[in-house]
């Protein structure tokens, strides 16, 4: 069965954050923790492979908490009364830089009138799902203490 194009992309981003920010690295083979006994095998191939324990933090850095959860709710504007609006930033400590993540939600990765179709061994037997607002797809800005600048797309669907 192959994978919709959506579901690489995400694996891809998911991938590159996990590989890209750490703040414990473990040098030792074997001792990393994986969710699955796939990944481990994989993450144990890397030759530089890190940890990351990202936190959530307001705009201007400052610790909030160690819940990542986000709520962007929708709030109402003289001009635009149907817009998300809400920011939420992380921070990740790697290789002893703090990258901190200014965020908002990628209205343009998924449509909303998106629609999951699943088949269940025949034609007969399909199953619909729309989606509903996309809040877990997250774009935005990667900044380090000394002003460097670049992008981020992060998926928080199921988890960080």
């Amino acid at each position: 069965m192959r994978c919709p194009r959506v579901s690489r992309v995400l694996f891809l981003l998911h991938s590159v954050l996990f590989l890209s920010a750490s703040h414990v690295e473990f040098s030792l083979p074997g001792s990393l923790l994986s969710p699955d006994e796939e990944q481990g095998r994989f993450l144990q191939s890397q030759s530089d492979v890190s940890m990351v324990h990202p936190v959530k933090v307001d705009r201007d850095g400052q610790f909030l908490s160690h819940s990542l959860a986000h709520r962007l709710e929708r709030v109402r504007h003289k001009r635009d009364l149907g817009a998300l609006e809400g920011r939420v930033y992380y921070k990740v400590n790697y290789k002893g830089r703090d990258l901190v993540f200014n965020l908002t939600v990628n209205n343009y990765l998924v449509s909303n009138e998106y629609i999951l179709e699943r088949r269940n061994g025949s034609l007969n037997r399909t199953e619909h799902r729309t989606t509903g607002v996309n809040a877990c797809h997250l774009i935005g800005t990667v900044t380090d203490p000394t002003n460097a600048r670049g992008t981020a797309a992060i998926s928080t669907c199921e988890g960080l």
